[in-house]
């Protein structure tokens, strides 16, 4: 049977699970140690519920018809699941684009200087991985502090490793703990990609730009959150910054 009572489902510190309200059936509730398991739970309460009235003899109030727990009741409410869903994508945008900032670098660019009171390449690639790691301990408690890496690829893989550690949290449902995804998004996500704008400036002052995209149509693919990241789909055709050498895509056919 399909659920078609409207659900309320919030996380309870107190129990340290998901509850599930059904406000039209009195007394009807659910929980679960994730939010799908709590939506599952519910139907077979929903169900029995439903049963035991009717052989009482009790009067059941139909449902209004609003869906939710895990469908999209309104164009306007997306589903818990579609918001993680949309969180995993955006780190992937921001593997992708560190990627672009980070790849076909020289060897010495970790080390970079822009000037004083800057952070090195490799200091704002540990900064990045500081921030998400702030994002993780919504999860998982605790405090995260990154000790410094022996060199600027060290730093990426380990910024990588965080990516998708985050990424599986939210995959498997992991409850967040005194934060909601919206305050993830706006916070540290946002920060860490910020700084992945300012490594591609950092890249410019030293001397080795990157050359501009259509973002839009980037291959993001949010299992793809490690180094290996797809080329540009949309490279822009003129570039007036451009190096001496460079040559527009349409040339290099």
């Amino acid at each position: 049977m399909a659920i078609k009572y409207e659900l309320i489902i919030y996380w309870s510190e107190e129990d340290q699970s998901f509850v599930v309200e059904v406000p039209e059936l009195p007394g009807c509730m659910a929980d679960g140690e994730t939010y799908e398991q709590a939506v599952v739970n519910a139907q077979q309460v929903i169900e029995e519920w439903l049963e035991t009235a009717r052989e009482l003899g009790r009067p059941v109030t139909e449902p209004k018809g609003r869906l939710m727990g895990g469908v999209v009741p309104t164009r306007d409410v997306p589903a818990v699941d579609d918001t993680r869903r949309l969180l995993r994508h955006f780190l992937a945008a921001l593997a992708y684009r560190t990627q672009k900032a980070l790849r076909d670098t020289p060897a010495n660019f970790g080390s970079f200087s822009a000037g004083n009171g800057v952070r090195t390449p490799a200091e704002l690639v540990r900064h990045m991985t500081s921030v998400l790691g702030y994002a993780r301990t919504f999860f998982i408690g605790g405090e995260y502090w990154p000790d410094p890496m022996p060199s600027l690829e060290h730093e990426i893989d380990r910024f990588h490793e965080m990516l998708q550690d985050l990424a599986d949290h939210l995959e498997a449902g992991a409850p967040l703990q005194g934060t909601s995804p919206e305050r993830l998004l706006q916070g540290p996500f946002s920060d860490a990609m910020t700084h992945a704008g300012q490594l591609i400036m950092l890249r410019r002052l030293a001397g080795f730009p990157v050359a501009p995209e259509n973002f839009v149509f980037a291959q993001i693919d949010p299992e793809r959150l490690g180094r290996n990241q797809a080329e540009a789909v949309s490279p822009d055709e003129i570039w007036p910054e451009a190096p001496a050498g460079w040559l527009p895509p349409s040339c290099r056919r």
